[in-house]
């Protein structure tokens, strides 16, 4: 490549500055794919999110009737912040929320943890249909999430 003022070693700088626009939908795919894993989460971990209500559906046959459970809880929580804030900190609970699932389901299905504090005894060696929708549904809240964190805002 020539260069044409003269010097050697000098470059040609130009004064367009590069920038980072999203579109619409760019911002909103991935708000939408962590709020639907998570959602999905939920309901098949024990938590109906359309009525706020345990169902008998995701719960283990060791659990109360009764016992609200913790994990679908806290997927609807993290949905409802996505939905609601545009914020990061949203985005970083989601992430928590389903890599911390998605790391549960193997550990407590390979390895006898036992009880660990108020926590009971979940060793589950089969992996059953509920178990791979919860852990697909986890790892596509959990990659719509990571998308959201490094984006700058508009």
């Amino acid at each position: 490549m020539a260069n044409d003022s003269g010097t050697p070693g000098a470059h040609v700088q130009t004064s367009q500055k590069l920038s980072f626009t999203r579109s619409r939908s760019t911002r909103r795919l991935p708000r939408a794919t962590t709020a639907t894993g998570l959602e999905v989460d939920a309901y098949v971990t024990g938590i109906s999110p359309r009525t706020l209500t345990p169902h008998r559906h995701g719960q283990s046959t060791h659990q109360p009737r009764n016992a609200i459970p913790h994990r679908g809880v806290l997927a609807l929580i993290a949905m409802l912040l996505v939905l609601s804030s545009r914020h990061r900190f949203a985005a970083a609970f989601a992430l928590l929320v389903a890599t911390g699932g998605l790391s549960a389901l193997p550990l407590y299905g390979y390895v006898d943890v036992g009880s660990l504090g108020p926590l009971p005894d979940r060793c589950d060696p089969i992996w059953s249909t509920q178990k791979t929708v919860s852990a697909a549904a986890e790892a596509i809240a959990a990659l719509g999430a990571l998308c959201r964190l490094p984006l700058p805002r508009a």
